[in-house]
Formats: structure tokens, C-alpha cells, sequence
């Protein structure tokens, strides 16, 4: 049922986003670039934030009471999800266009008997995505906006060096950024804060084309 959700989103989004092509066309836009290509790196997402918490309850509430031991350690490390990104001017204050993040991470948690369970993930994320500007002075603008799509994960778990179990799935993947700010004119840098599969605080470089 997400999944087709997911998909009428997009639908939805793609009629909007040719409808706004079609209005952007009648807006003098000759100084203006249309092209906006960007890289990026994002920390603390979505998905590490939530691999965090299932391996806390899963090794606390689980594995524990079943081996009858205690947990010694703890430790996720999320290697951040890594971003291309290309937006299309269609006004003055809307762009349109798409990303593909990619977000690898290890978990483990170590007990007292000197067993270990051991969890890498990886997210691929690819969304539709439509920024607002609504602050454009010079080489200084703000702008917020959203994306939504798919998130495909890969999820391998190793037990006190059991056979590995890989599990794979689809689920939602999005990203709403309260507020962005870049600084540049053809290239720039910038920096946003916000909630998703690209992380709470996002930044990176851009090329205006």
C-alpha cells in the first residue's frame, strides 16, 4: 500500500511539474540560470537514525533475554548519505527536479559472553524534489522545500559469526528542508537543515548552469 502511494505522489508531482514548465515559459527568465547541478553530503538521516533504534530494542528486548547475557557495548556508525542532485528553474521562486542519495551504515552491539551482533545497511533513495526561493539578493539566497520517493535497503546481520542473513526491501524515502542557504554565484556552497533521507543538517556545492 505505501508503495502505491508513492507512486500516485510522484504521478501527481510530475503533472504539477509540467504544468509549471509550461507557465515558466512565459516569465522573462534570460538572467536568471535554469540549471542548478549539486553534490552533497548529509549526517544524521533518517535511516541511520532508525537503524539505531531497531538495534537498540532488537539487542536489548531480544537477544539479550534469549542468550540470557548482558549487553557490554553499543555503537552505530552512520557514514552520512551522499548526494547528486539536479534542479530545473521554472520561476523565479520554484525549481523542479530529482536526487539519488546513497547512505551506508555498520551497527554492532557486543555482549558480556564475548558474542556479537553486527548490522550494515545500506539505503538507495531516489526522489522528485521542489525547492521554494523566497530570498534572492546577489549571491545570497534562502529557500526551503521537499522531496518524496523510494528508498531501496539492504540489510545484512551476523550473529557470533553465524551464516550472514541479507534482507532487501522498499520503503518511503523523503526529505523536508526547513530552511537552505547558498552563497555563490555560478558555484557556490551551501547548507541545509532539515528531516529525511539526506540527513538533519545537508551541505555541499552547486554549479548554476
Amino acid at each position: 500500500m505505501k508503495i502505491k502511494t508513492v507512486f500516485a505522489c510522484l504521478v501527481t508531482m510530475m503533472i504539477m511539474s509540467g504544468n509549471c514548465l509550461a507557465q515558466g515559459k512565459e516569465i522573462n527568465m534570460k538572467d536568471i540560470p535554469r540549471n542548478d547541478i549539486r553534490l552533497s553530503y548529509g549526517m544524521m538521516t533518517m535511516g541511520e537514525m532508525s537503524l539505531a533504534l531497531n538495534e537498540l530494542m532488537f539487542g536489548i528486548f531480544f537477544i539479550a533475554p534469549f542468550s540470557q547475557d548482558s549487553v557490554l557495548n553499543l555503537g552505530t556508525n552512520g557514514y552520512g548519505a551522499f548526494s547528486f542532485q539536479y534542479q530545473y528553474r521554472v520561476s523565479k521562486v520554484i525549481s523542479i527536479g530529482g536526487l539519488f542519495s546513497f547512505n551506508p551504515g555498520v551497527s554492532e552491539i557486543r555482549f558480556n559472553k564475548k558474542t556479537s551482533l553486527q548490522m550494515a545497511n545500506y539505503f538507495m533513495t531516489l526522489m522528485p524534489r521542489v525547492d521554494f526561493t523566497y530570498v534572492n539578493k546577489g549571491i545570497f539566497s534562502m529557500y526551503s522545500g521537499f522531496a518524496i520517493g523510494v528508498t531501496y535497503a539492504i540489510l545484512k546481520i551476523n550473529y557470533s559469526d553465524q551464516t550472514d542473513v541479507v534482507t532487501t526491501g522498499w520503503t518511503l524515502g523523503m526529505q523536508l528542508n526547513f530552511i537552505g542557504i547558498r552563497i555563490g554565484k555560478d558555484i557556490g556552497g551551501f547548507a541545509e537543515f532539515g528531516f529525511g533521507s539526506q540527513g538533519l543538517v545537508n551541505f555541499g556545492i552547486s554549479a548554476k548552469l
